[in-house]
């Protein structure tokens, strides 16, 4: 098992609830792990963390320990318990997202196969079974399955000083209120002031939307052309990578979710200043409740700026055409076209602006 690959099983036993959790490791004459993710830490959190820990660090003491022996271990036996639990929250939304897939999947053969025999044999074995249902049979077993891989290193001579020096670290979240850019003052950078009402009105059509600008805003009347504060945060895997970016060496960071666009985007920017830094997935979701660090916050604010402004103004591009082919038109900003860009809905924060 590589570093990265016990850092993923990691994460996942881990996340709790629809939260983001990133994690890294760092060794030298310990092995530090470094947690964060996007909230505050509660006291069941350290609790069932320090249960990790300790259980790990018990078994690897006693390496080398055989599969038979170790999984009849009481407190192996207990972290078990006590990950599902701690995991059951998310766990339900996958059974669910499962049993979905089963109750509108009835008849078909890969259904009937799942149905009638063991989940791992059939999923690996049924190659007509659609990718949708493998993943969500895969999430559902990966609890159970990525603990026991990382039970399975413990108990081995060759993970033996890995394990029995670790230190787990719960980063502290980093938040703060900032102000967002008005709607109005964002849109017509793109579109003509005479337009703008007109827009404006078929864009509170849009349910989606316009539940987004009134979770924004606090209401979709005058608040639209006004300034606005916000509650931003320091997504998880950039309170990791401010915690790690001076070590030496090539740093990667696992993260329970696919990490936003712009977390993605920072990123790629620090490589770029020659900093070895890997992370375990992305994707182009954008979500106007971040905040950006401190280290290269003013260079890349000039880089992040150029990018969103051709995001928005591609964004608004695409509705209004999508308004001027037809006011009943069932399209909408959430097809392919949009580029998956659509959380963000024409909004900027004000950190990203040089005034």
């Amino acid at each position: 098992m590589t570093v990265g690959e016990f850092l993923v099983f990691l994460t996942t036993i881990l996340a709790r609830d629809r939260e983001v959790v990133a994690v890294n490791v760092t060794i030298t004459s310990k092995c530090k792990v470094y947690i964060a993710k996007n909230g505050p830490w509660s006291q069941k959190d350290k609790d069932y963390i320090e249960k990790v820990e300790k259980t790990l660090i018990n078994v690897s003491k006693d390496a080398p320990i055989s599969s038979d022996k170790v999984y009849k271990r009481h407190d192996v036996n207990e972290l078990y318990v006590a990950t599902i639990k701690y995991c059951s929250r998310k766990l339900g939304y996958r059974l669910v997202k499962l049993r979905n897939d089963i109750t509108n999947g009835e008849g078909q053969m890969n259904i009937n196969s799942f149905l009638e025999y063991a989940q791992n044999q059939v999923a690996k074995n049924n190659s007509s079974a659609p990718e949708k249902f493998l993943r969500h049979i895969k999430k559902v077993g990966s609890y159970v399955a990525h603990l026991t891989k990382i039970i399975d290193c413990a108990r081995k001579v060759k993970y033996k000083d890995l394990f029995s020096s670790i230190e787990t670290h719960l980063l502290d979240p980093c938040e703060e209120t900032q102000l967002i850019s008005s709607w109005k003052n964002i849109v017509t950078k793109y579109i003509s002031d005479e337009d703008y009402e007109g827009f404006k009105k078929k864009c509170l059509k849009d349910d989606e939307i316009r539940e987004r600008l009134e979770n924004l805003y606090g209401g979709v009347g005058e608040q639209l052309e006004s300034k606005n504060s916000s509650r931003t945060y320091l997504h998880a895997e950039l309170n990791v990578l401010t915690k790690i970016i001076d070590d030496d060496g090539t740093k990667f960071i696992a993260v329970s979710k696919k990490c936003c666009y712009l977390c993605g985007l920072y990123i790629k920017f620090v490589q770029s200043k020659g900093h070895k830094i890997g992370i375990s997935r992305s994707y182009n979701k954008l979500y106007h409740s971040r905040k950006l660090p401190n280290v290269f916050r003013k260079d890349f604010i000039p880089h992040a700026t150029f990018h969103l402004d051709e995001i928005i103004e591609r964004e608004i591009t695409h509705f209004s055409s999508l308004l001027a082919t037809s006011d009943s038109d069932s399209k909408s900003l959430d097809s392919d076209d949009s580029q998956d860009y659509n959380e963000v809905r024409f909004v900027r924060n004000i950190e990203l602006s040089e005034e």
